[in-house]
């Protein structure tokens, strides 16, 4: 059994915004083990208040929390979920040291939802921006003035303090950090879990996962790949692509040359190649659906090219890596009794 790579604790303010909490753990729960089983096998986490009161969320549901709060190294990252605002002068002064101390000894400290406004009264936001959601802006200008802010990011995290505004942004930093501290493997299977259904295969947040994100320094060309990530599911053009950033076709094709060395065709090809891999090995359906899916005209085609790429076929690797899920698991649950 593999160490836990990923701990995490939640310190709960009164009033709390529930999804947050909710949506972080559920993002680790399908991390953390292999199936849907739910044991913190590669993630753990841990719910905290000042002397372990019960805290009630700003919906009324009520949580009581696993523990006071416990010495920081027993965590990666210490996430705290902010109040409503009405209540931020009423989070207690322990809280704020707890947080200091937690940063301080060189720990991840993430505010969700209002948590900014708790790291901010902390003192932990001098020097850095914090990311927040519209609704939130004009009371934290009014609380902080002299603090920066932006409103352009899922999150934000500057040397080991982490703002993200809530909802769903909260799925996405907590993406993020199992990426980091369990893999990409790992971190896909959440968000495989978590948003994606047979017939919803094609939003956009499971593309967004499947694929690896480049420093691209030309904006024309980062739109261009941007619209063809979002359009792999149809066979567009690269002349309609190029129509929409207002270039030529063959402009197009010098920029791309240029800044990634290959064809708008090339690229499009590979970024649907690797989504197709993604899918052969993370969901149930057929290699021609697949190859529907990713925007080849046929089956034929899809394997071909995803040949090329990797040096074998659909087939082949998804029998292979079948193999090697069924021998993990295997020799996982041969130990399940100690866990």
């Amino acid at each position: 059994m593999p160490d836990t790579a990923l701990r995490v604790g939640f310190v709960l303010c009164a009033e709390f915004a529930l999804m947050s909490l909710t949506g972080f753990i559920e993002a680790l729960r399908h991390a953390a083990d292999l199936g849907d089983r739910g044991r913190k096998i590669y993630c753990s986490w841990t719910t905290m208040s000042p002397q372990k009161k019960t805290v009630k969320s700003s919906c009324g549901i009520i949580i009581n929390p696993d523990t006071d709060l416990i010495d920081a190294d027993n965590f990666d990252c210490i996430v705290i979920i902010g109040p409503l605002l009405s209540g931020i002068d009423d989070v207690p002064q322990i809280v704020h040291g707890y947080l200091r101390r937690a940063h301080q000894r060189g720990k991840l400290v993430a505010g969700l939802c209002t948590g900014s406004f708790v790291l901010a009264d902390a003192g932990l936001m001098k020097g850095r921006i914090a990311c927040l959601h519209p609704y939130h802006l004009q009371d934290y200008k009014e609380l902080h003035p002299k603090l920066r802010f932006t409103l352009k990011h899922d999150y934000l995290e500057e040397r080991n303090i982490a703002t993200v505004p809530g909802g769903l942004s909260v799925v996405s930093f907590a993406t993020n950090l199992i990426s980091r501290h369990c893999g990409r493997s790992r971190a896909a299977k959440s968000v495989f879990q978590m948003t994606m259904s047979e017939t919803g295969l094609d939003s956009d947040f499971n593309a967004i996962v499947a694929l690896d994100k480049q420093h691209i320094g030309d904006h024309r060309i980062r739109k261009a790949t941007i619209i063809m990530e979002r359009e792999m599911f149809s066979p567009g053009t690269v002349a309609s692509v190029a129509e929409r950033l207002g270039l030529s076709e063959r402009q197009m094709e010098r920029l791309f040359q240029k800044t990634l060395s290959m064809t708008p065709k090339a690229y499009w090809t590979a970024i649907r190649i690797k989504y197709g891999k993604w899918c052969l090995l993370n969901t149930q359906k057929t290699i021609t659906e697949i190859a529907l899916l990713t925007g080849f005209a046929d089956c034929a085609h899809f394997i071909k090219q995803f040949r090329k790429v990797y040096g074998e076929t659909p087939g082949h690797m998804r029998r292979l890596h079948a193999q090697k899920s069924d021998l993990a698991l295997t020799r996982l649950e041969s130990n399940s009794d100690r866990f």
